[in-house]
């Protein structure tokens, strides 16, 4: 009888254990649900894998974590959280253990004081007796340093083999510890020779890339700040470490459509602002050397695949794409712009919603575009010779224009 009555509290005790381990833990914007039902129990983000245990029931912070990773091996981590409360006299170091996979930190953090530590029930009940127990003394972290005392011990029995076995063991040790470190070399000079890569690619691609400017949106309203814009996408490697340069390259969609002004405030700290080229907005920058560089946003006709009809109305065309173009010559009523990458050049009459983009490969539907688009301006010979990839001439047929149909 006694027997049977222990094996029956042995099976209670391993149900009640397992039971709570089973339970399936989530976070909604930062509240625990365990097995869907949610719970009085917060986890916020204070900083980078900071994360504060808030309970809800009367608001009051119970617990800070701060989580660590530090990679061994391909296969093996060591993961550890400093824990911290108001009033304790110690932070204290516990070794993580990870209940259930998830690439969310926070809700393998959040699972691991639940079921781990057990500061808080499935109720949301925080057991204050626990944590207090806990901040009672120092605590240190163990794992690691059992992973490098079994590593030091292997070392030690080395010295009670022959000298002919400790010399070939401990050449082998010196040849793997070479062959990580060259290994270690060759990854950080791939790396550099990435970083350096991509530098030389937005250099030559002409990005505006953490520039000093400003941008001026559709309502007029000028903006100061760091400048972020590009025409084309290239893979940054460092996006993993740098979360401006994944923002900032995240969207390869924006391409030459939206500029990026981040702005910096002693008292508001760091915001940001997109302005659209869309929305016919601008932006501007001093170069190294030069004048004021111009990037406006235009929206660009599309052009027809056949011939015009003679009711053609330039202003009642569809809009092909809109994009951030520079600006190569500002003139009364007409200016030109460069379209980038291809560096195809454009015209925006100020009487007219949308820039045309003069068509290279068919000079006689070039032509009509653009004397309709010109108000109706005969240009007689004079286009015939225009090279219409090079802003000097086409800067001298918007003069013909000003002096000839106006």
């Amino acid at each position: 009888m006694k027997r049977t009555l222990n094996i029956i509290l042995l099976l209670v005790v391993i149900f009640m254990t397992t039971g709570v381990s089973a339970q399936k833990v989530k976070l909604k914007k930062g509240v625990v649900f365990i097995d869907k039902k949610e719970i009085p129990v917060k986890v916020v983000s204070e900083g980078k894998s900071v994360y504060s245990f808030v309970n809800l029931s009367n608001g009051e912070t119970f617990l800070t974590t701060k989580y660590f990773e530090r990679k061994i091996t391909d296969t093996k981590y060591f993961r550890w959280l400093e824990v911290s409360k108001e009033g304790a006299d110690f932070i204290n170091e516990v070794d993580l253990e990870v209940f259930s996979w998830s690439m969310n930190v926070k809700k393998t953090v959040a699972e691991f004081v639940l079921k781990g530590l057990e500061f808080f029930d499935n109720q949301g009940v925080i057991d204050n007796a626990k944590i207090d127990d806990f901040f009672s003394e120092k605590r240190v972290r163990v794992a690691e340093r059992e992973y490098e005392g079994k590593i030091q011990r292997s070392i030690d029995s080395i010295k009670g083999v022959k000298e002919e076995r400790a010399r070939v063991i401990s050449e082998d040790i010196a040849r793997q510890q070479n062959e990580l470190e060259q290994a270690k070399q060759a990854n950080e000079d791939e790396i550099q020779k990435r970083i350096k890569d991509y530098e030389q690619k937005n250099f030559i691609a002409g990005h505006v890339f953490n520039r000093d400017g400003y941008v001026v949106d559709e309502n007029g309203e000028k903006f100061e700040g760091k400048l972020f814009w590009k025409h084309k996408y290239i893979p940054d490697p460092k996006i993993p470490q740098d979360r401006l340069a994944s923002y900032i390259h995240g969207f390869p969609e924006r391409d030459g459509k939206t500029v990026d002004v981040i702005m910096y405030d002693e008292e508001a700290g760091y915001s940001s602002k997109i302005i659209r080229a869309k929305k016919e907005g601008y932006f501007a920058y001093m170069p190294d050397k030069g004048d004021e560089v111009v990037y406006r946003g235009l929206n660009i006709m599309k052009l027809p695949k056949e011939m015009i009809p003679e009711k053609f109305d330039v202003d009642d065309q569809k809009v092909e794409k809109d994009r951030f173009c520079k600006e190569r010559f500002r003139g009364e009523g007409i200016s030109i712009y460069q379209e980038f990458p291809k560096k195809d050049l454009l015209i925006k009459s100020e009487n007219r919603k949308l820039a045309f983009k003069f068509i290279l490969s068919d000079k006689d539907l070039n032509r009509k575009i653009l004397e309709k688009y010109l108000d109706k301006c005969t240009l007689g010979d004079k286009i015939d010779t225009v090279d219409f990839t090079s802003v000097q001439e086409v800067k001298e047929l918007i003069n013909f224009y000003n002096n000839s149909c106006n």
